[in-house]
């Protein structure tokens, strides 16, 4: 099978294996009246062999996700949130500033010039992930390279100043994302607007000139070699706080240095935008303590109750069908159809909202993961979306269930994941196999006797 590229983005680690635990019951196949389903392509004198069943064992828990590459996404995340089922989230942000214009201070003196403010505006994306809560932003200049295009991992950190360069008194803000922001005599996009010390943008700015840092983007990142950015809710309530979706492609999201010129009672201001040749990648953090997520992590059974899929390289769950080849132990049989059923946990996602879809990989022996024969039969084949209503997901794995049956795959279990992962924070709450809930996680298997 083939291996999976860069399409998930996430790194390799070896999987330590994991033995299932005794006790789990046989499966049991309680046949169906015949369904519509997978029966279009059976002969209609065939159609009396059609067993329909969703009895078939499923053992499903947590794992902890690997790392996921987040280098020159489409958006970067910031902020942090006590979620009630998943634990503290945290999200931070590492991102290059480069020239807008080369050698700025240029027939003026130095001596002249007197710093007024220092300002990082980073626009809103239109969504972001838990509550708009009020949180204290960080910022920390990066002392160690980091290159554009290069991998970086939501795992990974650069060495940056311990100097926290947010301005004392401003940094504390509640995020604004419907109210334009007044700027001088204009309004423009809701944005994040950082204010940072004034003897920071005299030591990078003033002190600075003509010293050849200003003579072109390339000197100035190797003499500024980036921001690192953090942020806390001030409230560590249970579901405080959130994560912030921001475009640092947008050409408002840049930093910019108000002065003013003394010797002409001049205004001015210089901008230090980011655009594709800045490097950027975020970082992610997860504590689960205290959650029936960690519970799972050492006893697997507690996947029995509910399962759990984080996007922002947070969970995964990991699936097995212990007792899947008794199908043939009475005699061939043809996959007509094979669906894994996902319900959601009622009142889950009233303000976290589910990711928009899961993905299934395959495990191979060395504990990698790959894709499944189902993949390569097109994205509408396999789904994985999540349903009008809002209720479950949907993953077919017809051709991976023939080939558990047939021996041409290993059964080395399932990895479902979330979609986006690397530019959003959703995650989803799913009924386990033994859950009191009405639906549960299921494999609905149509398949005929021959």
């Amino acid at each position: 099978m083939k291996k999976i590229s860069s399409l998930f983005f996430r790194a390799r680690s070896s999987w330590t294996a994991i033995f299932l635990l005794s006790g789990l019951f046989l499966v049991s196949s309680c046949e169906k009246p015949e369904e519509d389903i997978g029966l279009q392509v059976q002969p209609e004198e065939d159609n009396l062999n059609v067993v329909v069943v969703d009895t078939t064992t499923v053992v499903a828990f947590a794992v902890m996700e690997d790392s996921i590459r987040t280098d020159e996404l489409s958006l970067s995340l910031l902020g942090s949130y006590q979620d009630p089922e998943f634990g503290v989230v945290g999200t931070e942000m590492y991102t290059h500033i480069r020239l807008s214009a080369v050698d700025p201070l240029t027939g003026l003196n130095v001596n002249d010039l007197v710093m007024d403010s220092v300002v990082l505006s980073l626009v809103y994306d239109e969504d972001h992930y838990g509550n708009l809560d009020e949180q204290s932003f960080s910022v920390y200049r990066v002392t160690e390279d980091f290159v554009v295009d290069s991998p970086y991992y939501s795992n990974q950190h650069v060495a940056f100043d311990a100097d926290n360069l947010a301005k004392p008194g401003f940094n504390v803000i509640t995020p604004n994302k419907t109210d334009y922001v007044p700027v001088g005599n204009d309004s423009v996009l809701p944005h994040l607007r950082l204010r940072l010390k004034e003897s920071f943008g005299e030591e990078i700015f003033f002190n600075e000139a003509g010293t050849g840092s200003y003579a072109s983007s390339e000197a100035f990142v190797e003499f500024f070699k980036g921001l690192h950015l953090t942020a806390t809710p001030t409230s560590l309530l249970p579901g405080s706080g959130g994560v912030l979706y921001l475009d640092l492609m947008h050409t408002e999201s840049k930093m910019t240095v108000y002065y003013r010129d003394t010797a002409n009672q001049d205004t001015l201001s210089f901008d230090f935008t980011i655009n594709s040749s800045s490097a950027r990648f975020n970082h992610f953090t997860h504590t689960y303590t205290g959650t029936n997520i960690a519970n799972q992590f050492s006893d697997t059974t507690q996947g029995n109750q509910s399962v759990y899929v984080q996007a922002a390289a947070g969970v995964k769950t990991k699936i097995w069908f212990p007792y899947i080849k008794n199908y043939v132990d009475s005699g061939n049989i043809a996959i007509n159809k094979a669906e894994l059923v996902f319900p959601i946990a009622s009142g889950s996602t009233t303000t976290y909202l589910p990711p928009e879809r899961l993905f299934i990989l395959g495990v191979d022996s060395a504990g990698q993961e790959v894709f499944i024969a189902d993949q390569f039969e097109g994205d509408l084949h396999v789904d994985g979306y999540l349903s009008a209503d809002g209720t479950e997901y949907r993953i077919k794995v017809t051709r991976h269930i023939t080939e558990l049956l047939t021996g041409q795959t290993e059964d080395n279990g399932l990895y479902i994941v979330a979609g986006l992962s690397g530019v959003s924070a959703n995650r989803v709450v799913i009924n386990g196999l033994q859950s009191m809930a009405t639906e549960k996680l299921r494999l609905e298997l149509t398949y005929s006797k021959y």
